[in-house]
């Protein structure tokens, strides 16, 4: 599966390879003590890899990035996918004898098999 993310800034295109976290410990001279007492400081940072063209891994931190294509179909086209108005018009509530979300086209419950009868 190939998922094709833009920087945002840069508007350049990159293949998604995955997400970690980085780390980072810095050292800076205290305000009092100088070199004698530095303050620490470090912890996590979350990034993500990607590919350029010629397979260069570079990262970034994820909120750089935005996804525009998964498996060749623009993100655009997958919007049905997250259109939960949809959604709720097509579906009944819950199945009634186990629960499980159905729609009305259903002729039986996917997780229990009950039967439907539809009313014309």
């Amino acid at each position: 599966m190939a998922v094709i993310v833009q920087h945002k800034e840069t508007l350049k295109k990159f293949i998604f390879l995955g997400v970690g976290y980085g780390t980072y410990k810095a050292t800076r001279p205290s305000f009092l003590g100088g070199n004698l007492f530095p303050n620490e400081d470090e912890g996590e940072t979350r990034v993500a890899a990607v590919c350029d063209k010629e397979g260069n891994i570079i990262w970034f931190p994820p909120k750089d990035l935005k996804v525009i294509e998964i498996d060749g179909v623009n993100l655009k086209n997958l919007s049905e996918l997250f259109d939960e108005e949809k959604d709720n018009a097509d579906s009944l509530e819950v199945c009634l004898e186990c629960g499980h979300k159905i729609y009305d086209h259903d002729e039986s419950c996917s997780s229990c098999g009950r039967s439907f009868v539809h009313k014309k």
